[in-house]
C-alpha cells in the first residue's frame, strides 16, 4: 500500500507546488474578480456563472455555494448558473448557434432588469476583460479541445461541432489560444498523460508483484 500512498501523496504536492507557484497576474486578477464581486452583491445586484463540459457543473457548484452556505452561516447570496435549463440550451444552440448558447441566456436577464445591451456588454467587459461573445469564443475552443482529447475526434470535426464553418479560422483561433495547432496540442496531452499513465502502472506492478513473492515465500511448495 505505501507505493499507492507515495504516489498519491507525490500528485497532491505536484497540486499544491501548482498553485504556490501562481504568478501574480493571476493573484491580481482573482483578487479583482473577489472584489467586484462583493460590490455587486452588495449593491443588490447578481452573480452568473456558466461553462462547458465539466465547468457547466463547477457553474453550478459555485452558484449553489453563494446561494446557500461558503464556509459560515450568512444570508443567501444572489448567484445562477446558465447550465441548468437542457431546454434552453439545446434551442438557443440550434436556433442561433452555439456561440450564443450563453449570451442569448445574458441578453434575457438584462432585459428583465431594465439593462441595455450596450450596458451588458459594458459590465461583462469590466468583470471578464472580454465580450460575451469572446468569452464564448474561448468557451467553444475549450469544449472542442475536450472533444479531441476525451472523444478522439479529429480538429475538423471538432469544429463543426462547436460552431466553426471555417476549418483554417478554427487553426488560427485554437493556435492563438492554446499557442499550437489542435492536433499537436492534443498529442502533446496525449504523450503527458502516457508518461503519468506509465509511472502509475508501473508502481502498481510493482506492488503486485512484490504481493506475489510475499506470498510465495511465506508458502513455499513442498519438495517433489
Amino acid at each position: 500500500m505505501s507505493a499507492h500512498r507515495d504516489e498519491i501523496r507525490r500528485q497532491i504536492q505536484e497540486s499544491c507546488r501548482v498553485k504556490q507557484s501562481f504568478p501574480e497576474e493571476l493573484l491580481g486578477q482573482i483578487e479583482e474578480f473577489a472584489v467586484k464581486s462583493a460590490a455587486a452583491l452588495a449593491a443588490g445586484k447578481k452573480l452568473v456563472f456558466f461553462g462547458n463540459g465539466g465547468s457547466a457543473a463547477d457553474a453550478q457548484h459555485l452558484a449553489a455555494e453563494l446561494v446557500v452556505r461558503l464556509r459560515a452561516d450568512r444570508p443567501g447570496l444572489a448567484a445562477l448558473a446558465l447550465t441548468t435549463n437542457p431546454s434552453v440550451l439545446t434551442a438557443a444552440s440550434n436556433d442561433y448557434g452555439f456561440e450564443h448558447v450563453f449570451a442569448r441566456q445574458i441578453e434575457s436577464l438584462a432585459a428583465n432588469v431594465n439593462m441595455s445591451a450596450s450596458s451588458l456588454h459594458h459590465h461583462f467587459k469590466a468583470v471578464t476583460a472580454m465580450s460575451p461573445l469572446q468569452y464564448q469564443k474561448q468557451l467553444r475552443l475549450q469544449t472542442a479541445r475536450q472533444r479531441m482529447l476525451m472523444d478522439g475526434i479529429d480538429a475538423t470535426s471538432a469544429a463543426y461541432e462547436v460552431g466553426y464553418e471555417s476549418i483554417s479560422q478554427f487553426s488560427r483561433e485554437y493556435r492563438r489560444f492554446f499557442g499550437q495547432p489542435p492536433m499537436r496540442d492534443i498529442n502533446a496531452i496525449r504523450t503527458a498523460n502516457k508518461v503519468t499513465t506509465s509511472v502509475a502502472c508501473h508502481n502498481q506492478t510493482a506492488v503486485v508483484v512484490r504481493n506475489w513473492r510475499e506470498r510465495r515465500d511465506s508458502n513455499p511448495r513442498p519438495p517433489a
